[in-house]
């Protein structure tokens, strides 16, 4: 039963905080960000546990993630509402954007990551959806059909060489995470026989459907929710590349 509320409580719970954040105003806004500090003094006290999960596949270990998914697209439009109907001072708009930011990483990356990997087609096209969070809607393809086949090697863009730098490697990640799910999806339209125009590629599917989030975030913040939410997205992304730096970092297969 532990297992279950760990995945219940704590994902959501973050989620949960960062919204009423922006329900509440003006300096809890802080509030998404400020459970970073909070759990990493928790955890560091707490032993290691090693012990295998005892979860079963279904509802109980399924929804949590969904909840975690969908707010953490939801929360985009509380802080573009708040926003736009509040006088923010300079140090609130950066705790909207370090809430903003904090909660697509986590729990809005983990979320999306095991989605992407369920072969139920709804928890897939979820798991696609979220990752916008992170300002790419094609990151999948190149973790699934390039990162898993090719870490560990020149090819994989996620596996920083020895002697890069963590900031060049976040920002030259963002053309390089783009450029190897284009060329993937590429490659399956034509093993299909269709161009690379036609509207059976993700790419296309990806740039409608934010697009059309940014319309809704419009409808409700403004062009000061716009920017606040691609903003948040485009901070996450660096942070989710620092996350690929040191988990790969160096490492070379044989």
């Amino acid at each position: 039963m532990t297992d279950y509320l760990k995945f219940w409580l704590i994902p959501n719970g973050i989620v949960a905080a960062g919204i009423a954040g922006f329900l509440l105003g003006g300096d809890w806004v802080w509030l998404g960000i400020a459970t970073f500090p909070v759990l990493a003094l928790i955890d560091s006290f707490l032993p290691r546990n090693m012990k295998p999960r005892r979860m079963a596949t279904g509802f109980w270990s399924t929804a949590p993630v969904w909840i975690a998914a969908i707010g953490s697209l939801a929360i985009y439009f509380f802080a573009a509402h708040h926003i736009a109907t509040s006088e923010l001072t300079t140090m609130q708009i950066v705790g909207s954007i370090a809430s903003l930011m904090w909660i697509s990483v986590v729990p809005g990356g983990p979320a999306a990551h095991e989605l992407w990997h369920r072969r139920h087609k709804p928890s897939r096209m979820l798991g696609q959806i979220t990752q916008i969070c992170m300002f790419d809607g094609i990151r999948d393809i190149g973790h699934i059909v390039g990162h898993h086949i090719d870490v560990c090697t020149p090819d994989d863009g996620d596996t920083a060489p020895r002697g890069q730098t963590l900031y060049w490697f976040a920002l030259h990640e963002l053309y390089v995470s783009f450029s190897i799910g284009i060329r993937l999806e590429n490659r399956s339209l034509k093993k299909r026989g269709l161009s690379f125009w036609n509207w059976r590629n993700r790419t296309w599917s990806w740039l409608a459907v934010l697009v059309l989030f940014q319309a809704a975030i419009y409808l409700v913040g403004g062009w000061a929710g716009v920017a606040l939410t691609i903003t948040g997205m485009l901070a996450a992304r660096l942070w989710i590349e620092s996350f690929n730096y040191f988990q790969h970092y160096g490492l070379i297969r044989v």
